[in-house]
């Protein structure tokens, strides 16, 4: 089996190989060509078939989902800027698992529930304003 080699230059030169060295040439040259197949194989089913949309599932809408956690990200962003105090408030109220009523959180504060109403209120406006920041 002859070698060519191929310069920058334009020039070639052949060169005679034998052996192990032959074998493994025309290995590399096999897999090389049944690579590439593949992947024009693969391409071509995409192509065939003319129409990607059979891949996306039409139920779920990207743009609100992304537009969601995006939302959600900066909310926790913001609640990280508040104090500790108003944290404990929000994540009584709303973020954990088992939530509190309001009249619960006035009783274990020992302030009346239109004061952790008026507080809860004080830092959902701080938090909007946080989140149009952010």
């Amino acid at each position: 089996m002859k070698a060519i080699y191929k310069f920058s230059t334009g020039d070639y030169s052949e060169v005679e190989v034998t052996g192990s060295l032959e074998y493994l040439i025309k290995k590399i040259e096999a897999d090389t060509f049944n690579s590439n197949r593949k992947e024009t194989r693969r391409h071509e089913s995409y192509n065939k078939s003319g129409n990607l949309n059979i891949l996306a599932d039409k139920s779920v809408d990207i743009e609100a989902e992304f537009i969601k956690e995006q939302t959600v990200q900066s909310l926790y962003n913001a609640i990280s800027k508040l104090k500790p105090s108003e944290i404990n408030l929000i994540c009584k109220l709303y973020l954990n698992e088992s939530t509190c009523s309001q009249a619960e959180i006035a009783r274990e504060l020992g302030i009346s529930e239109t004061a952790v109403w008026k507080r809860s209120e004080r830092i959902r406006k701080k938090l909007r304003n946080l989140m149009v920041e952010i």
